[in-house]
This record gives structure tokens, sequence and C-alpha cells, in this order.
């Protein structure tokens, strides 16, 4: 009998490798805006997990890359084919399109759906080896990092703590000042 395959990872499957790609970033972006919430803010989700695509007219010289077409060039797609890419995953369900204006013109956005967020998650699940893991645990990392403070304090000379004429860490003997006439002197 043939494994049965979620609806979500189907929808996966089903999607080109631009189209996997694309919506990969998407998610990416939508799970960064998610973390980057604060906790008072209040504004509903429609707003918050909006992501900017691109602005009309598209004059990069002045208004420079979203970070949606950012990451779109650093994977070698950010070209006039990312509009029939956007247009194929609505198509789909996976996202939802929408602009908003600008001061000069419009910016056109792009957002997740439940199952297009489900199809992302399903998909990112399907890297070989699943995520990858760090090297040493937390708890590691919180024993390691004072251990390696001190290991390289012994690796270097002592440090001049009273500037290059210190003597090598040994603070200046200080001479008591003499007593003045009329200076009261306090004593703890």
């Amino acid at each position: 009998m043939p494994a049965r395959t979620s609806k979500a990872l189907q929808a996966w499957l089903d999607l080109n490798d631009r189209q996997q790609g694309t919506l990969a970033v998407i998610y990416e972006l939508d799970q960064g805006a998610e973390a980057g919430r604060g906790r008072y803010d209040d504004r509903p989700a429609s707003e918050w997990r909006s992501i900017d695509f691109a602005h009309e007219p598209a004059m990069r010289d002045i208004f420079g890359f979203t970070m949606l077409q950012e990451r779109l060039m650093w994977q070698g797609w950010d070209n006039q084919g990312n509009g029939s890419t956007m247009a194929a995953l609505e198509r789909r369900g996976l996202i939802t399109r929408d602009s908003k204006p600008t001061s000069y013109g419009r910016m056109h956005t792009v957002r997740l759906t439940r199952e297009g967020r489900a199809a992302a998650r399903a998909g990112s699940s399907l890297t070989p080896g699943g995520r990858a893991k760090a090297a040493l645990g937390r708890r590691s990392w919180e024993v390691r990092i004072p251990h390696r403070s001190r290991d390289d304090r012994a690796d270097r000379p002592p440090e001049r703590p009273y500037g290059p004429r210190g003597g090598g860490g040994a603070p200046a003997v200080c001479e008591p000042r003499a007593r003045q006439p009329g200076r009261a002197v306090a004593r703890g």
C-alpha cells in the first residue's frame, strides 16, 4: 500500500522548483515578522504578516529592493517571472496578493494563507537530515563560554590595566599628601 501524503506536503510537491523556492522565502520572511513582533504589538495579523513584494513603478535605482526581492535575487530568481510565480501561488491558494499606496505609486504585497504556511512547513521538513543541529547544546555553550574566556587570557601576555607605563599590572604607589594648613581631612 502506498504511503499517505499529507495535503500540505502534496501541495508542496505539486509546485515547481521556482515556486517552492519563492514560497520558502515568503515563509522565512513571514516567520521573521512573527518572531520580531513585539509583545505589545496589537496590530491584526493581516497587517504584520503582509510582505512587500514589488514597487510599481519598478524604478529600483530610486526605490531600492524589497526584502523579498533581495532574497529571490540570492536564489537567482529576481526577474520579470516573479509576477507569474506569485500568480501561480495565488491560484493554488497558498498566498494572497494585495497592494497599498505609496507616495510615488503602489507597493504590491503578498501574504501566506494557512494552507501556504502548512505547505512551506511541510516542504522545509524535507531537507536532508532535517534542520541543521548545533554542534553543542545550549547548556554546553553556557558552561563553555566562561572556560573559553579563561583559556584566552592564559594565551596572552598579562594586560597593563594602568596604561602603557603601568609597570605590568601593579598600580603605582601613591604617596599621601602632606597636610596643608586650613584643610580638613575626612576620616572614614
